[in-house]
């Protein structure tokens, strides 16, 4: 019974390290996803994404001892922040844009998953992942269209 519990106890620390891992490694690769997005939209991410920083990192600081509850809070905004941030800015996009946009949103990714060979699809009815880069895309391509017919 001792084995098996052993066993189970290093199975859920070999697993909350991994996770551990992942965050670290994928921290940077956030950040870059976030820089994107606030040259789209810097307003809408640049204030959620310092929300989340300052929130983690206050908490933090305030529960933590003296002395290295500001550094443990600052490693910890460093890695946590990315992914609420991302969500929260993501999600306000959203919900700011009329159907139009959206829709145009929608065709870029489908597109995209199309060139991918998935069957996934998404609509315009929930927000996805990588909403507001779809919708900077959408925009951006309309802008570049050469018109119908030829000016004179």
């Amino acid at each position: 019974m001792i084995k098996l519990l052993s066993l189970l106890v290093v199975l859920v620390l070999l697993a909350i390290l991994g996770a551990v891992l992942l965050i670290i490694v994928a921290a940077p690769f956030a950040w870059m996803a976030i820089a994107f997005m606030a040259y789209c939209r810097p307003r809408v991410v640049l204030s959620r994404v310092t929300t989340c920083f300052f929130l983690i990192w206050v908490v933090s600081v305030l529960l933590l001892p003296v002395g290295n509850g500001a550094l443990i809070g600052m490693l910890l905004a460093i890695f946590l922040a990315p992914a609420p941030g991302r969500w929260w800015a993501s999600s306000a996009a959203f919900h700011a844009d009329d159907l139009s946009r959206r829709e145009a949103a929608v065709q870029v990714r489908n597109l995209q998953l199309e060139r991918e060979g998935t069957m996934r699809r998404v609509s315009a009815a929930r927000r996805w992942r990588d909403y507001l880069i779809d919708a900077e895309r959408a925009q951006r391509g309309a802008a570049y269209l050469l018109p119908l017919t030829p000016i004179k």
